[in-house]
């Protein structure tokens, strides 16, 4: 018996092969979804403590001597101001990517911003054990 034609040339086999491979595409987009929702919150918690441990050990070092190098942030880098700036603008910018549509690009560039914040706190890593040592 031959296998019975469907529209487009498919025979029932093609059809239920077909099915089997879009549930399955459907599992494998679910499940990566799910991986970068909690991504784009590591992401999001990460740019936040990364900035704490920058505004404290860049105080510290300032309170040693050492000179901030941002020329944005060397106004208002010793007060209150500075702590608004270093941990409002990250946990406000935070929330609205976490309340924000899921876009793939969006949580990339947030993982690109945590290390750009590594390699600032490495520097300041790098400052205070020179001073130090």
């Amino acid at each position: 018996m031959p296998a019975r034609q469907v529209p487009g040339g498919w025979t029932a086999k093609h059809w239920a092969m077909s099915d089997t491979m879009v549930l399955e595409q459907s599992r494998i987009r679910g499940r990566g979804e799910d991986d970068l929702v909690r991504l784009r919150f590591v992401a999001v918690v990460g740019i936040v403590l990364l900035n704490a441990v920058d505004l404290l050990l860049t105080r510290y070092l300032l309170q040693r001597g050492a000179v901030e190098a941002n020329p944005l942030m060397v106004l208002v880098i010793g007060g209150g101001w500075g702590v608004a700036i270093k941990l409002g603008i990250p946990i406000l910018a935070g929330f609205r990517h976490l309340t924000a549509p899921l876009i793939r690009r969006a949580v990339l560039a947030l993982c690109w911003v945590n290390v750009l914040y590594v390699a600032v706190v490495a520097w300041n890593v790098h400052v205070l054990v020179s001073r130090v040592g």
